[in-house]
């Protein structure tokens, strides 16, 4: 069985951590599989959005498989533990993935979700970041945190090791939507809908742009994001998507 499931339709891409068994938890295969399946989605020009979720309602991911990692520090691989999952890097994919999370996200997985865009969540969602309880130090997991929620939340959620609902979830900025169990799925195709009706080569810059906003002094964002501006405007989309605008506009005068 695959542990990783990829599919698409209408312009999506369905991502699927599928180890339900064993909560969908990280091992060597899962990450090999869900770097292979983004790399798939980001360089097919025919998909615009994906989607991230797991198999089955008691984990969206569990973590690390705890027995696969004890299996490399005890051989002194720790070079291999954790293995990394490629698309949470910055820049990595410009075409914007949404995560729909239900039952626990432990560790990798809150990893997971925070390279995605866009974040939705069941009601019965649990986060969950246990890596210093168990002796792991964070590293690429804090820089997320601290980026998408705050020093003070990340602060609270990476060092008590507390498990968090998703009411805190949402009102700390760590997903963008809460639903009732079951119906996250329809709400990020909902999102994925409205994304796949932009101007891609648009968006896609601007994504970059936004991903840059941190890091970047105001001059530095000029300097960068003009050029992808003139990228965009020299394809052609926007001249298209403005006379289509002022066609429906006229109509109706």
């Amino acid at each position: 069985m695959d542990a990783v499931t990829f599919e698409s339709r209408n312009d999506i891409a369905y991502i699927t951590l599928n180890r339900p068994a064993a909560l969908n938890t990280f091992n060597g295969a899962m990450f090999h599989e869900l770097n292979e399946a983004v790399d798939r989605f980001r360089d097919d020009s025919s998909l615009k959005v994906a989607i991230l979720s797991g198999q089955g309602a008691r984990a969206f991911s569990a973590g690390v498989d705890l027995k696969a990692m004890q299996v490399d520090l005890e051989a002194g691989r720790t070079n291999k533990v954790p293995h990394m999952i490629r698309f949470a890097e910055q820049g990595y994919c410009n075409k914007p993935l949404i995560a729909a999370i239900r039952g626990y996200c432990v560790g990798e997985g809150v990893h997971a979700v925070l390279g995605c865009d866009f974040r939705v969540c069941a009601s019965d969602a649990i986060f969950y970041v246990p890596e210093v309880a168990v002796g792991m130090a964070l590293a690429r997991l804090s820089w997320q945190c601290v980026r998408a929620i705050g020093l003070p939340a990340a602060t609270e959620l990476c060092l008590l090791c507390e498990k968090k609902d998703a009411q805190w979830a949402l009102a700390h900025q760590l997903v963008h939507k809460v639903t009732a169990p079951g119906e996250e799925m329809a709400t990020a195709e909902k999102i994925a809908e409205r994304l796949c009706t932009m101007s891609m080569p648009a968006l896609q810059a601007t994504k970059q742009t936004l991903q840059k906003a941190y890091e970047l002094s105001y001059q530095e964002m000029l300097d960068f994001g003009f050029p992808l501006r003139a990228q965009v405007l020299a394809a052609g989309d926007a001249t298209r998507r403005t006379q289509a605008f002022l066609d429906k506009k006229g109509s109706k005068g």
